[in-house]
């Protein structure tokens, strides 16, 4: 038996914009106001770090991924924390798989209510090149742009083709 084609609805999207904007209001006491989701494209931006998601399902099958500029890391590190720093060290990296792993956490639990049953999953960090590969795979998908009082960050979730 075949699976269906993945597909990117409302019914799959939303709980990932909610996620994100739960997340950032609690863990990092920052409010983000989301932008009108967009056929994937590389943002104009110097993206320095990214969370990593792998999902695989009956219903979806695919990757999303959370960029970052530094300094929008480094602030919403310094509001998860408390600890301000000039530089994205490797000891804070995982922060931005954690980020991408609670969001996930809160899109689960809904896309539950609609029979979506994930197998279990580890968020990774993306860095320089893997940051730049991810962007350059031809992949179909959404970006969706957040902007918060440090700056813009992005939410993609990518069809695995």
């Amino acid at each position: 038996m075949n699976r269906p084609k993945s597909i990117i609805d409302n019914i799959f999207l939303t709980p990932f914009l909610c996620g994100v904007v739960d997340v950032f209001a609690v863990q990092a006491k920052v409010t983000v106001t989301q932008g009108a989701p967009q056929k994937r494209h590389a943002p104009d931006l110097d993206l320095s770090i990214a969370g990593s998601l792998k999902l695989d399902c009956e219903q979806f099958s695919g990757t999303v991924n959370m960029y970052f500029s530094k300094q929008v890391f480094l602030e919403i590190y310094k509001g998860v924390s408390g600890e301000k720093l000039e530089n994205i060290e490797p000891k804070i990296e995982d922060c931005a798989s954690e980020i991408m792993s609670m969001v996930f956490g809160q899109a689960k639990t809904v896309l539950k209510i609609h029979k979506y049953e994930f197998k279990p999953t580890i968020a990774k960090v993306l860095r320089g090149d893997e940051i730049k590969e991810q962007l350059e795979k031809p992949s179909e998908g959404v970006i969706v742009p957040f902007n918060s009082e440090f700056g813009p960050f992005y939410l993609e979730i990518i069809v695995q083709g």
